[in-house]
């Protein structure tokens, strides 16, 4: 095997279908539509999402998967479906690119009163929350979010022609102002493939834009990263500090700094525990999967016309008690159309055993509702 080892400091979707489920069935949302994407992500998210909220006692409506170059038609015919069916709450697990020809046709057709449960890959998806300010009261799961002390400093300090030579700050640069420079770049860059007609001075600046780099309060995946070097940085350190034991009970040789190997590293990685300054934990379990923590979002729109916000109002942590992991502060919701009363929508009266009903994009699967309580016990 190549790569025989594997971490990561973006949680398990296994995680994240659970936690959708636990919302849904904390509002007592017992009827729900799914969309998954036509891909690994998407089927699987959507699969793992039914047999937790099944089991916890809800009907899914339908299963719909959106394929990854439909037609019009295709569209249409999957809107048809969310619009002759009963359930109002609708579950998405899909990338923005996949789930916005649904969005865009449901929009174009006027079909309101529907609340959307967004998977963490569209939940803080700016494209598609300006675009479709009517998805307002969208809430969703997505990968938690710090704001790294000193980070929003260092980006307002670089500049395009730092010395060393950094090629990465001139791609920076263009990125963030859309603009060139008059430069060669090395071939396969960022800036080689996009060009802009503008030229870039190496004046402007960033605290003038309104990007994510600007902003850096809701950088998510730079978090991640951040907690991967911290959890790197931690092994190695616990490494340096070895101390070599030898007795009867315990022996442990401590690595040879100046001849390393990479599987001694990985030893000290599987053992990092600690807790960043933002209170999240990191340690990895023995697939090397962290555990499973998420914001939970909510679309609300701006009153004086702005922006759609992305409102923090709860968080899911799977490394807390079961009956702690979901937290969520409903007051600071608001709903589609502006209420802050909780939807309830229609939800399924099936009894009795399952029952599928066939149709051209999915099944349309019922079980028995069943109360939470019960259902969790």
């Amino acid at each position: 095997m190549q790569y025989p080892y594997f971490f990561r400091t973006i949680p398990s979707d296994s995680y994240q279908a659970s936690a959708m489920a636990r919302l849904v069935m904390h509002f007592g949302w017992t009827w729900v539509g799914t969309f998954g994407a036509d891909d690994a992500y998407g089927r699987t998210g959507i699969d793992m999402f039914t047999a937790e909220v099944t089991h916890l006692g809800a009907c899914v409506a339908f299963r719909v998967i959106i394929p990854k170059s439909p037609t019009q038609q295709q569209i249409q015919d999957i809107v048809k479906l969310m619009k002759d069916s009963t359930a109002r709450v609708l579950v998405g697990f899909a990338i923005e690119e996949d789930i916005q020809p649904v969005l865009e046709e449901m929009v174009r057709q006027n079909i309101t009163g529907r609340l959307w449960v967004a998977s963490e890959a569209w939940v803080t998806s700016t494209l598609i929350s300006n675009k479709y300010p009517v998805l307002s009261g969208t809430i969703g799961f997505a990968i938690r979010r710090a704001e790294i002390p000193g980070f929003k400093d260092f980006l307002q300090s670089l500049r395009p022609f730092s010395e060393p030579y950094n090629p990465s700050a001139q791609e920076f640069w263009e990125t963030v102002f859309q603009c060139s420079f008059n430069t060669s770049l090395p071939l396969g860059s960022m800036a080689d493939q996009v060009q802009y007609n503008r030229m870039c001075t190496g004046e402007e600046r960033i605290q003038d834009t309104e990007t994510i780099y600007n902003d850096v309060s809701q950088l998510r995946v730079t978090y991640n990263i951040y907690k991967a070097v911290f959890a790197a940085a931690h092994a190695l350190h616990n490494l340096l500090i070895c101390q070599t034991q030898e007795s009867s009970t315990v022996k442990q040789i401590c690595p040879d700094i100046y001849n390393l190997h990479p599987w001694q590293v990985i030893k000290y990685l599987k053992e990092v525990n600690f807790t960043t300054e933002f209170g999240d934990s990191v340690y990895f379990d023995k697939y090397g999967n962290p555990p499973g923590t998420y914001d939970i979002v909510n679309w609300q729109k701006d009153p004086r016309g702005g922006p759609m916000h992305f409102a923090t109002v709860g968080r899911f942590d799977s490394s807390l008690p079961p009956e702690q992991q979901l937290l969520i502060h409903q007051d600071a919701i608001v709903w589609p159309g502006g209420s802050k009363e909780c939807a309830q929508p229609a939800a399924s009266q099936a009894t009795g055993k399952p029952h599928v009903r066939e149709n051209p994009f999915a099944a349309m699967i019922a079980y028995p509702v069943q109360r939470v309580a019960s259902a969790m016990a």
